[in-house]
């Protein structure tokens, strides 16, 4: 559990946060930190753990168009215009997590990306999130080296 100004918050309910902004901010990027008022009345969250979880989603959002370029290297049979707005901020979510938060196994932020598309999205795309991770996660362990950090570890917060 995380305290957040007086509140706890599970690292599973963080990371929902994280995604909604992220979809939020793929669907209206004009919101911008609008979308933290929305989101703390949304899930009765101070304000200051919205902006929190906003300042995250936009370090990820930073590096979009690498991450764009992960998902489309290990979606085999998909073009990045094919795969929805939620299943895009979930990858982008596992992708940036893989690359910075070397402290968590693969296969930890594999199940959490699994446990989001069954919540928001459905089993089906489950399956194709879990064969772009995985293919990502074998080829990097095969190539012996983990690809470079997307931004310098985030410093004074928790991991994704």
């Amino acid at each position: 559990m995380l305290p957040f100004f007086g509140m706890v918050l599970s690292r599973q309910k963080f990371r929902d946060l994280i995604l909604q902004i992220l979809f939020s901010l793929l669907l209206f990027p004009e919101q911008g930190e609008d979308s933290c008022e929305i989101l703390a009345s949304w899930n009765q969250i101070p304000q200051e753990t919205s902006l929190e979880v906003f300042q995250i989603a936009n370090k990820i959002l930073h590096a979009k168009h690498y991450l764009d370029h992960l998902i489309q290297e290990y979606s085999k049979n998909y073009t990045l215009d094919k795969i929805n707005p939620m299943e895009k901020a979930i990858l982008y979510q596992a992708f940036f997590t893989l690359q910075n938060d070397l402290s968590l196994p693969p296969v930890i932020v594999i199940t959490e990306a699994l446990r989001l598309s069954k919540r928001y999205i459905t089993k089906d795309v489950a399956r194709f999130i879990n064969a772009v991770l995985d293919s990502y996660v074998k080829d990097t362990k095969n190539t012996k080296h983990n690809s470079p950090s997307i931004t310098q570890p985030l410093q004074g917060t928790i991991t994704v």
